[in-house]
């Protein structure tokens, strides 16, 4: 059982990692972006972009880990659940 944990720990940080370096790509990209769009209206006065730039947008509650956990959890036994994570995690020790 701690063996599973580990790997789900392990695969859970290659995650992380990889968002990280997609945030950073995104941030490169959105810098290029904006030097094309400089460059374009310098000989296009009159251009504008077919869709406005995205604005930063708040996470909705779905999409954070939080959120996806209360969703899963919604509508269960939760101190029931509690208990038992509580119960399985001093068997692994």
């Amino acid at each position: 059982m701690v063996e599973v944990v580990d790997e789900r720990k392990a695969k859970l940080g290659e995650i992380d990692a990889r968002i990280e370096e997609l945030r950073r790509e995104i941030v490169v990209l959105d810098d290029q972006k904006a030097a094309f769009e400089k460059v374009i209206k310098v000989f296009d006065p009159g251009f504008e972009l077919v869709t406005p730039p995205s604005k930063t947008r708040r996470a909705s509650s779905r999409e954070t880990a939080s959120g996806r956990v209360t969703e899963l959890l919604k509508g269960r036994n939760n101190p029931h659940i509690v208990l038992d994570i509580l119960r399985r995690s001093e068997r692994a020790r």
